[in-house]
């Protein structure tokens, strides 16, 4: 599997869509039979099948791949800049309304964020909050891709007691 490429083949003249890298450690058919190999050649198929339905159901490929990996980071980076200002919010609102900290304690606890008189009990409420919010622009921003007669998002207190 030296080169693969996907071609277009509906203009007059073929052109290529996607060109994949070529696999180094196949470089034989007898290669096949080695584990790693097969491994490689089962993630290249899927990565081409993968390419094949989004032409099928959106009629083009996806021209960046996200990293899962460097996708998480970036997150939890997010959370860790949000983090602190959340946090300050909420201990602020948290010692000067008892409503709200009756309702917040109440909360915390379906969450399993039960240290209410240790300082990580904002911290752990904090980043709870902030990946819930984040979760909920991502799932929105992943479903509007398909289907654009979405509401607009809404990110209000709700989101807390969800």
């Amino acid at each position: 599997m030296r080169q693969t490429i996907l071609w277009n083949i509906s203009g007059d003249k073929p052109e290529p869509l996607q060109v994949y890298p070529p696999l180094l450690t196949v470089r034989s058919i007898e290669d096949i039979n080695i584990s790693q190999v097969q491994d490689q050649l089962y993630e290249r198929v899927k990565e081409i099948i993968s390419d094949l339905n989004d032409l099928v159901l959106i009629g083009k490929l996806h021209p960046h791949r996200l990293d899962p990996v460097a996708f998480a980071n970036t997150l939890h980076h997010a959370v860790d800049v949000l983090t602190p200002g959340m946090k300050k919010s909420l201990s602020q609102k948290y010692a000067r309304d008892s409503e709200f900290k009756k309702g917040f304690q109440l909360w915390a606890r379906e969450q399993g964020i039960v240290d209410y008189d240790r300082e990580e009990f904002f911290t752990n409420a904090a980043r709870q909050i902030i990946y819930r919010m984040l979760g909920r622009v991502l799932f929105y921003f992943a479903l509007r891709r398909f289907s654009q007669d979405l509401p607009e998002l809404s990110l209000g207190e709700s989101t807390l007691r969800r």
